[in-house]
């Protein structure tokens, strides 16, 4: 990790645009900036690791991180991806507890990062503030109940599916395509690389999708679609 120089209007800017934020008189603004820095993280670098002292609020610059936890025996499973302007890490900043996962970049990435100090004390002063981190919240426990519910009620092959189909489409060819390494895609669906496999096999043998260089197209959404249905057991 290395510190990157930031000049204060980029943090006044990236504040107010924030949706936590942008509600904030001037004030506000230049006490959060004022502990706002941006740092910047190497391909597979932690930010931070689950049990760890809160690090504050962070607001992904550029890049991609991925929060996961692992088991006792080693094995990762991603909780989410985060893109470009996501927003993460609020639970410790808002009960003062730990780290509750670990945060990690999957490429080059700069992140502001705020201290929880001022964001609590805002807290108090601009209620208004409270709803929108709620909502957010709120969004992110519904998205953690259905990937508890595919963990539980999916077979590997269905959650790949189920994972595909809610790709964007890409603007230009207005295709459904993922490039992710296979170790990082059976992280994210609570699997082992040889098990992702052989459900990539499978979809691809039905023409629903078409793998290559470790990209995976969706070439049937009606085909994928099929797969997924409850497991029986």
């Amino acid at each position: 990790m290395r510190h990157v120089y930031s000049s204060l209007e980029q943090r006044l800017q990236v504040l107010s645009e924030n949706p936590y934020f942008s509600m904030l008189p001037l004030s506000a603004l230049r006490k959060l900036a004022a502990e706002t820095e941006l740092r910047s993280y190497e391909k597979d670098e932690v930010i931070f690791l689950e049990g760890e002292e809160c690090a504050g609020l962070f607001i992904l610059h550029r890049g991609r991180v991925k929060l996961s936890r692992f088991s006792l025996s080693g094995r990762e499973i991603i909780i989410r991806v985060l893109n470009q302007g996501a927003t993460f890490n609020e639970v410790p900043v808002l009960d003062k507890g730990p780290h509750a996962v670990n945060a990690i970049a999957i490429e080059e990435s700069q992140l502001w990062v705020v201290s929880a100090s001022p964001i609590r004390e805002l807290l108090v002063q601009y209620p208004q503030m409270s709803e929108k981190i709620i909502l957010n919240l709120a969004q992110n426990l519904r998205m953690f109940v259905e990937l508890v519910n595919n963990l539980s009620f999916y077979q590997v092959i269905q959650r790949l599916a189920h994972y595909l189909l809610l790709l964007p489409a890409d603007p230009a060819s207005g295709k459904k395509v993922t490039k992710v390494t296979q170790i990082q895609l059976a992280a994210q669906l609570g699997t082992v690389r040889e098990v992702l496999a052989r459900a990539l096999r499978d979809l691809e043998q039905t023409g629903a999708i078409r793998v290559s260089r470790g990209e995976i197209e969706v070439s049937n959404e009606a085909a994928l679609r099929s797969w997924i249905n409850p497991t029986t057991e």
